[in-house]
């Protein structure tokens, strides 16, 4: 049982609300978009104070259409590091001043 959890965690953590539901059913683990949810607000994700300075910012829907948050992962440890509780870029902005290790640099596309 601790091992499903487990993986219902990561899957929920790395894909989110349907697409994680389509995985989990997949894998022998059916659950709704709102036990993705639950899963996601019960991981205690303690906000790292130095990262690689390699990060992904995302959004994502607490509830679709309704509530959106904001998902922040070291792209270089392959981890989520902070769950920020809007998409509004003022709350972003606060989280990038505690965070001096990252900077900003253009995205060249080959």
């Amino acid at each position: 049982m601790i091992r499903s959890n487990d993986l219902l965690v990561r899957i929920a953590l790395e894909l989110g609300g349907n697409t994680g539901v389509a995985i989990s059913r997949y894998v022998g683990i059916p659950v709704s978009p709102s036990t993705i949810f639950r899963v996601i607000n019960r991981v205690n994700i303690q906000p790292r104070t130095l990262t690689s300075g390699i990060i992904g910012v995302d959004d994502w829907a607490f509830k679709k259409g309704r509530t959106y948050g904001t998902v922040i992962d070291d792209l270089e440890r392959k981890e989520v590091i902070d769950l920020l509780p809007d998409r509004e870029a003022g709350t972003l902005a606060e989280w990038l001043k505690k965070h001096p290790e990252i900077t900003l640099t253009e995205n060249k596309r080959l």
